[in-house]
């Protein structure tokens, strides 16, 4: 989830799954902020958190007016990452001090907090501090494991088990196919990024050495296999979303959506202008827009960073 803020040139001949006609998109909301990850409460709306101010945002989607609004401020922090709800209105937020030029954290600061939004007004809570990582990212949960969120760690490419009841967390997993590439760049060559589980597995994107894959998980939360690469994914791949029929909709820098199916077949979905930077992105859980993929984007230019949010409608797709 972490976003991939290199300028890169991307060539697509490797794509040889279903073509797609191009989707209708409409542009919901800015922000000041670079809009880093997203999620989908049970009533519809939209949380939409942010790097360079550690907040949260709301807004509802199906309203005429869909103007975003203050959520919450996490304290002495500078940015949020990965958020997963683990149970009705009760999130798992990845918070720290972030450096948004050099895409990782003061080393100490980077913490798993609970966002409680089943009360009048918001209510969060510190649970643990990860003090060995510089890069949390991607946070997903398995429904079944209770209180068990699984965290990226984009650099030293471990998934994280983090036990929010009991405020502890150990290394469930850690591969080659997690780490950054052996030759990136100095800065920003990050590695597991998106996090989500379907079917018994954690999927998971690597940024920078350009491939989709997932992992076996237990009953109990525990890694049960080997990790399995299924595609291959061109270098700035971000995190994405997962629909019912077990297609990820994975974002890509600078501006593209591909799906990827269970065979490893990739396509582009999405390619263009109205996908400035995407980052992250979210099926709506509601009957009206549950073919309605939300994704975050960032429009970077010489003045500095305008997040947003879109809406894309796949109902043909």
């Amino acid at each position: 989830m972490l976003s991939f803020l290199l300028a890169t040139i991307f060539m697509f001949s490797f794509v040889s799954g279903t073509s797609y006609s191009s989707p209708t998109v409409k542009k919901l909301a800015t922000f000041a902020d670079f809009t880093e990850n997203i999620a989908v409460r049970a009533n519809g709306w939209l949380l939409l958190s942010q790097i360079g101010h550690a907040t949260v945002h709301t807004l509802d989607p199906a309203s005429s007016d869909t103007s975003p609004s203050l959520l919450y401020t996490f304290p002495n922090a500078t940015g949020v990452t990965g958020m997963a709800e683990i149970a009705p209105d009760l999130f798992a937020v990845a918070v720290g001090q972030w450096n948004v030029s050099t895409a990782n954290a003061t080393k100490g600061s980077l913490a798993m907090w609970t966002l409680d939004l089943r009360h009048s007004e918001p209510k969060a809570k510190k649970i643990v501090t990860v003090k060995e990582s510089v890069a949390l990212n991607g946070v997903t949960y398995a429904p079944g494991i209770p209180h068990v969120v699984f965290v990226a760690e984009s650099y030293a490419g471990y998934i994280y088990r983090i036990d929010l009841a009991k405020g502890k967390y150990k290394v469930m997993a850690s591969s080659p196919y997690f780490l950054p590439a052996e030759n990136g760049p100095e800065t920003m060559n990050i590695g597991i990024n998106g996090m989500r589980y379907y079917d018994e597995h954690i999927y998971f994107t690597n940024s920078y050495r350009g491939l989709f894959g997932r992992v076996p998980i237990s009953k109990t939360g525990y890694q049960a296999g080997d990790v399995e690469v299924i595609a291959d994914l061109p270098t700035g791949n971000d995190d994405f979303a997962i629909g019912a029929d077990g297609r990820a909709w994975i974002t890509v820098h600078p501006s593209s959506i591909l799906v990827v199916d269970q065979q490893g077949n990739v396509s582009v979905a999405l390619n263009g202008t109205e996908v400035p930077d995407p980052t992250s992105a979210a099926f709506g859980r509601g009957r009206h827009d549950n073919k309605t993929l939300y994704v975050t984007v960032d429009e970077i230019g010489s003045t500095g960073i305008t997040g947003g949010v879109i809406a894309v409608d796949l109902k043909d797709m």
